[in-house]
């Protein structure tokens, strides 16, 4: 995925007014500053989508390019993009979610304890080294206290997307980046390099934080 969006970049003018999901990974953000791209952020909703909402014409004029990375294994927002192209000035570019690499044993063991669970999904796009969750918008609320509980356990994990609302450029825009936010901490990829013993013991731990957490279940 990360050279489809390098593809891409390579085949744009210099000062293209480049708009790019929260969730695009930071090398390739700064890979795309260096190719000379005017980069802007479209905000995201809690779901992970580009909140089209925000979405305003832009000026023909300006070049505008707007690149979607798919958002764990939901990539919806396309299908209301597409139609928008014409209407508000913009060309849509898209990155195909594919898995980076064939699960594994320890990946099939995860899977197989987390994968009933109300409280989370899991997708295909994971790694060799990773098994990525991905915890529902309900569980939002108390997702620092399931992380910390996580790290109190010494279970083998770390938080998964990159947060460019973090970077310097956005931060007057940070209030509209809030779901990002929200969304960015509830990916959580579990180590991979673990026996499978360690692999269940995690899977229970993380089911367990869910149970004890599931008082502060929110809605929106």
């Amino acid at each position: 995925m990360h050279q489809q969006f390098r593809d891409i970049i390579a085949n744009l003018p210099l000062q293209t007014n480049l708009y790019v999901s929260n969730f695009t990974p930071l090398a390739l953000y700064h890979y795309a500053l260096d190719r000379g791209m005017l980069i802007k952020l479209l905000p995201s909703t809690l779901q992970g989508l580009i909140d089209t909402r925000a979405l305003k014409p832009f000026d023909p004029d300006k070049n505008v390019h707007i690149i979607t990375w798919p958002f764990f294994h939901n990539n919806s927002t396309d299908s209301v993009l597409l139609p928008m192209q014409n209407s508000h000035h913009f060309t849509l570019h898209t990155i195909t979610p594919q898995p980076q690499y064939d699960l594994e044993n320890i990946q099939r063991v995860f899977r197989k304890q987390l994968q009933d669970s109300v409280d989370l999904d899991v997708g295909d796009i994971t790694s060799d080294q990773f098994f990525i969750i991905n915890l529902r918008p309900h569980m939002f609320c108390p997702k620092e206290g399931i992380v910390d509980a996580l790290k109190s356990a010494d279970v083998k994990f770390h938080i998964q997307l990159d947060a460019l609302y973090l970077e310097d450029a956005f931060q007057s825009q940070k209030r509209l980046h809030m779901s990002a936010h929200e969304c960015r901490l509830s990916f959580i990829a579990l180590n991979c390099q673990v026996s499978p013993q360690e692999a269940i013991k995690s899977s229970q731990i993380l089911l367990q934080a869910l149970e004890n957490e599931s008082y502060r279940r929110c809605s929106f």
